[in-house]
């Protein structure tokens, strides 16, 4: 409990606005990149199937012996060469910004809302042991473990449940977060115009 107590009291005093934008600018250009280059390129080659990464409720055997088969050798190496090293980058970058979002908000919130931090930081340790698994399968390919596949569904399913939990609590701190500054403008200006 000391380690999470750290973490979250060191993004507590050390997040500032310039920072967040820097780490969201940086893990934009990972995910548009994925989103626009490295996934297309894959299923372009899938007939119309989709990549580990977006079967959100995870997927079974049958479905990763299909999808490795079908997009060949080609995309197999697309995959394990493109796709997987800049999601190795991707997740870090994601948990760090939600990380300094939620510590600026909950600055100004309650500074108790901190530990929504580690939803983020969770969501990217399955993150980041799905593509341990999908580079183990990719490597395994045309005998890949079923509890390998196993491990790599249900770390899909997991980072897809955090990932939405994350957004959607950050939503809902971004709005209280809009509402104190607004409610504590309205009592300055109020203030202001008493002593006038």
């Amino acid at each position: 409990m000391r380690i999470f107590s750290g973490i979250m009291k060191w993004f507590l005093a050390t997040s500032t606005w310039v920072k967040a934008l820097w780490w969201l600018a940086a893990s934009q250009i990972v995910y548009f990149t994925m989103l626009w280059v490295t996934i297309p390129a894959i299923q372009n080659k899938a007939n119309g199937m989709k990549i580990f990464d977006l079967m959100f409720v995870g997927y079974s055997p049958q479905y990763v012996a299909s999808f490795l088969d079908t997009i060949g050798e080609e995309g197999r190496r697309l995959y394990l060469m493109h796709q997987i090293p800049l999601d190795l980058i991707y997740p870090s970058l994601m948990a760090i910004t939600g990380a300094l979002f939620i510590a600026l908000f909950s600055n100004t919130i309650n500074r108790r809302l901190g530990v929504i931090m580690f939803v983020p930081i969770f969501g990217a340790v399955f993150d980041y042991l799905e593509n341990i698994m999908v580079a183990v399968m990719l490597f395994s390919f045309p005998d890949v473990p079923e509890p390998i596949v196993m491990i790599a569904s249900v770390s899909t399913f997991f980072k897809t449940v955090l990932d939405t939990l994350y957004l959607v609590l950050l939503m809902v701190l971004l709005f209280i977060f809009i509402y104190k500054m607004m409610r504590g403008k309205g009592k300055i200006e109020r203030g202001g115009m008493k002593v006038n």
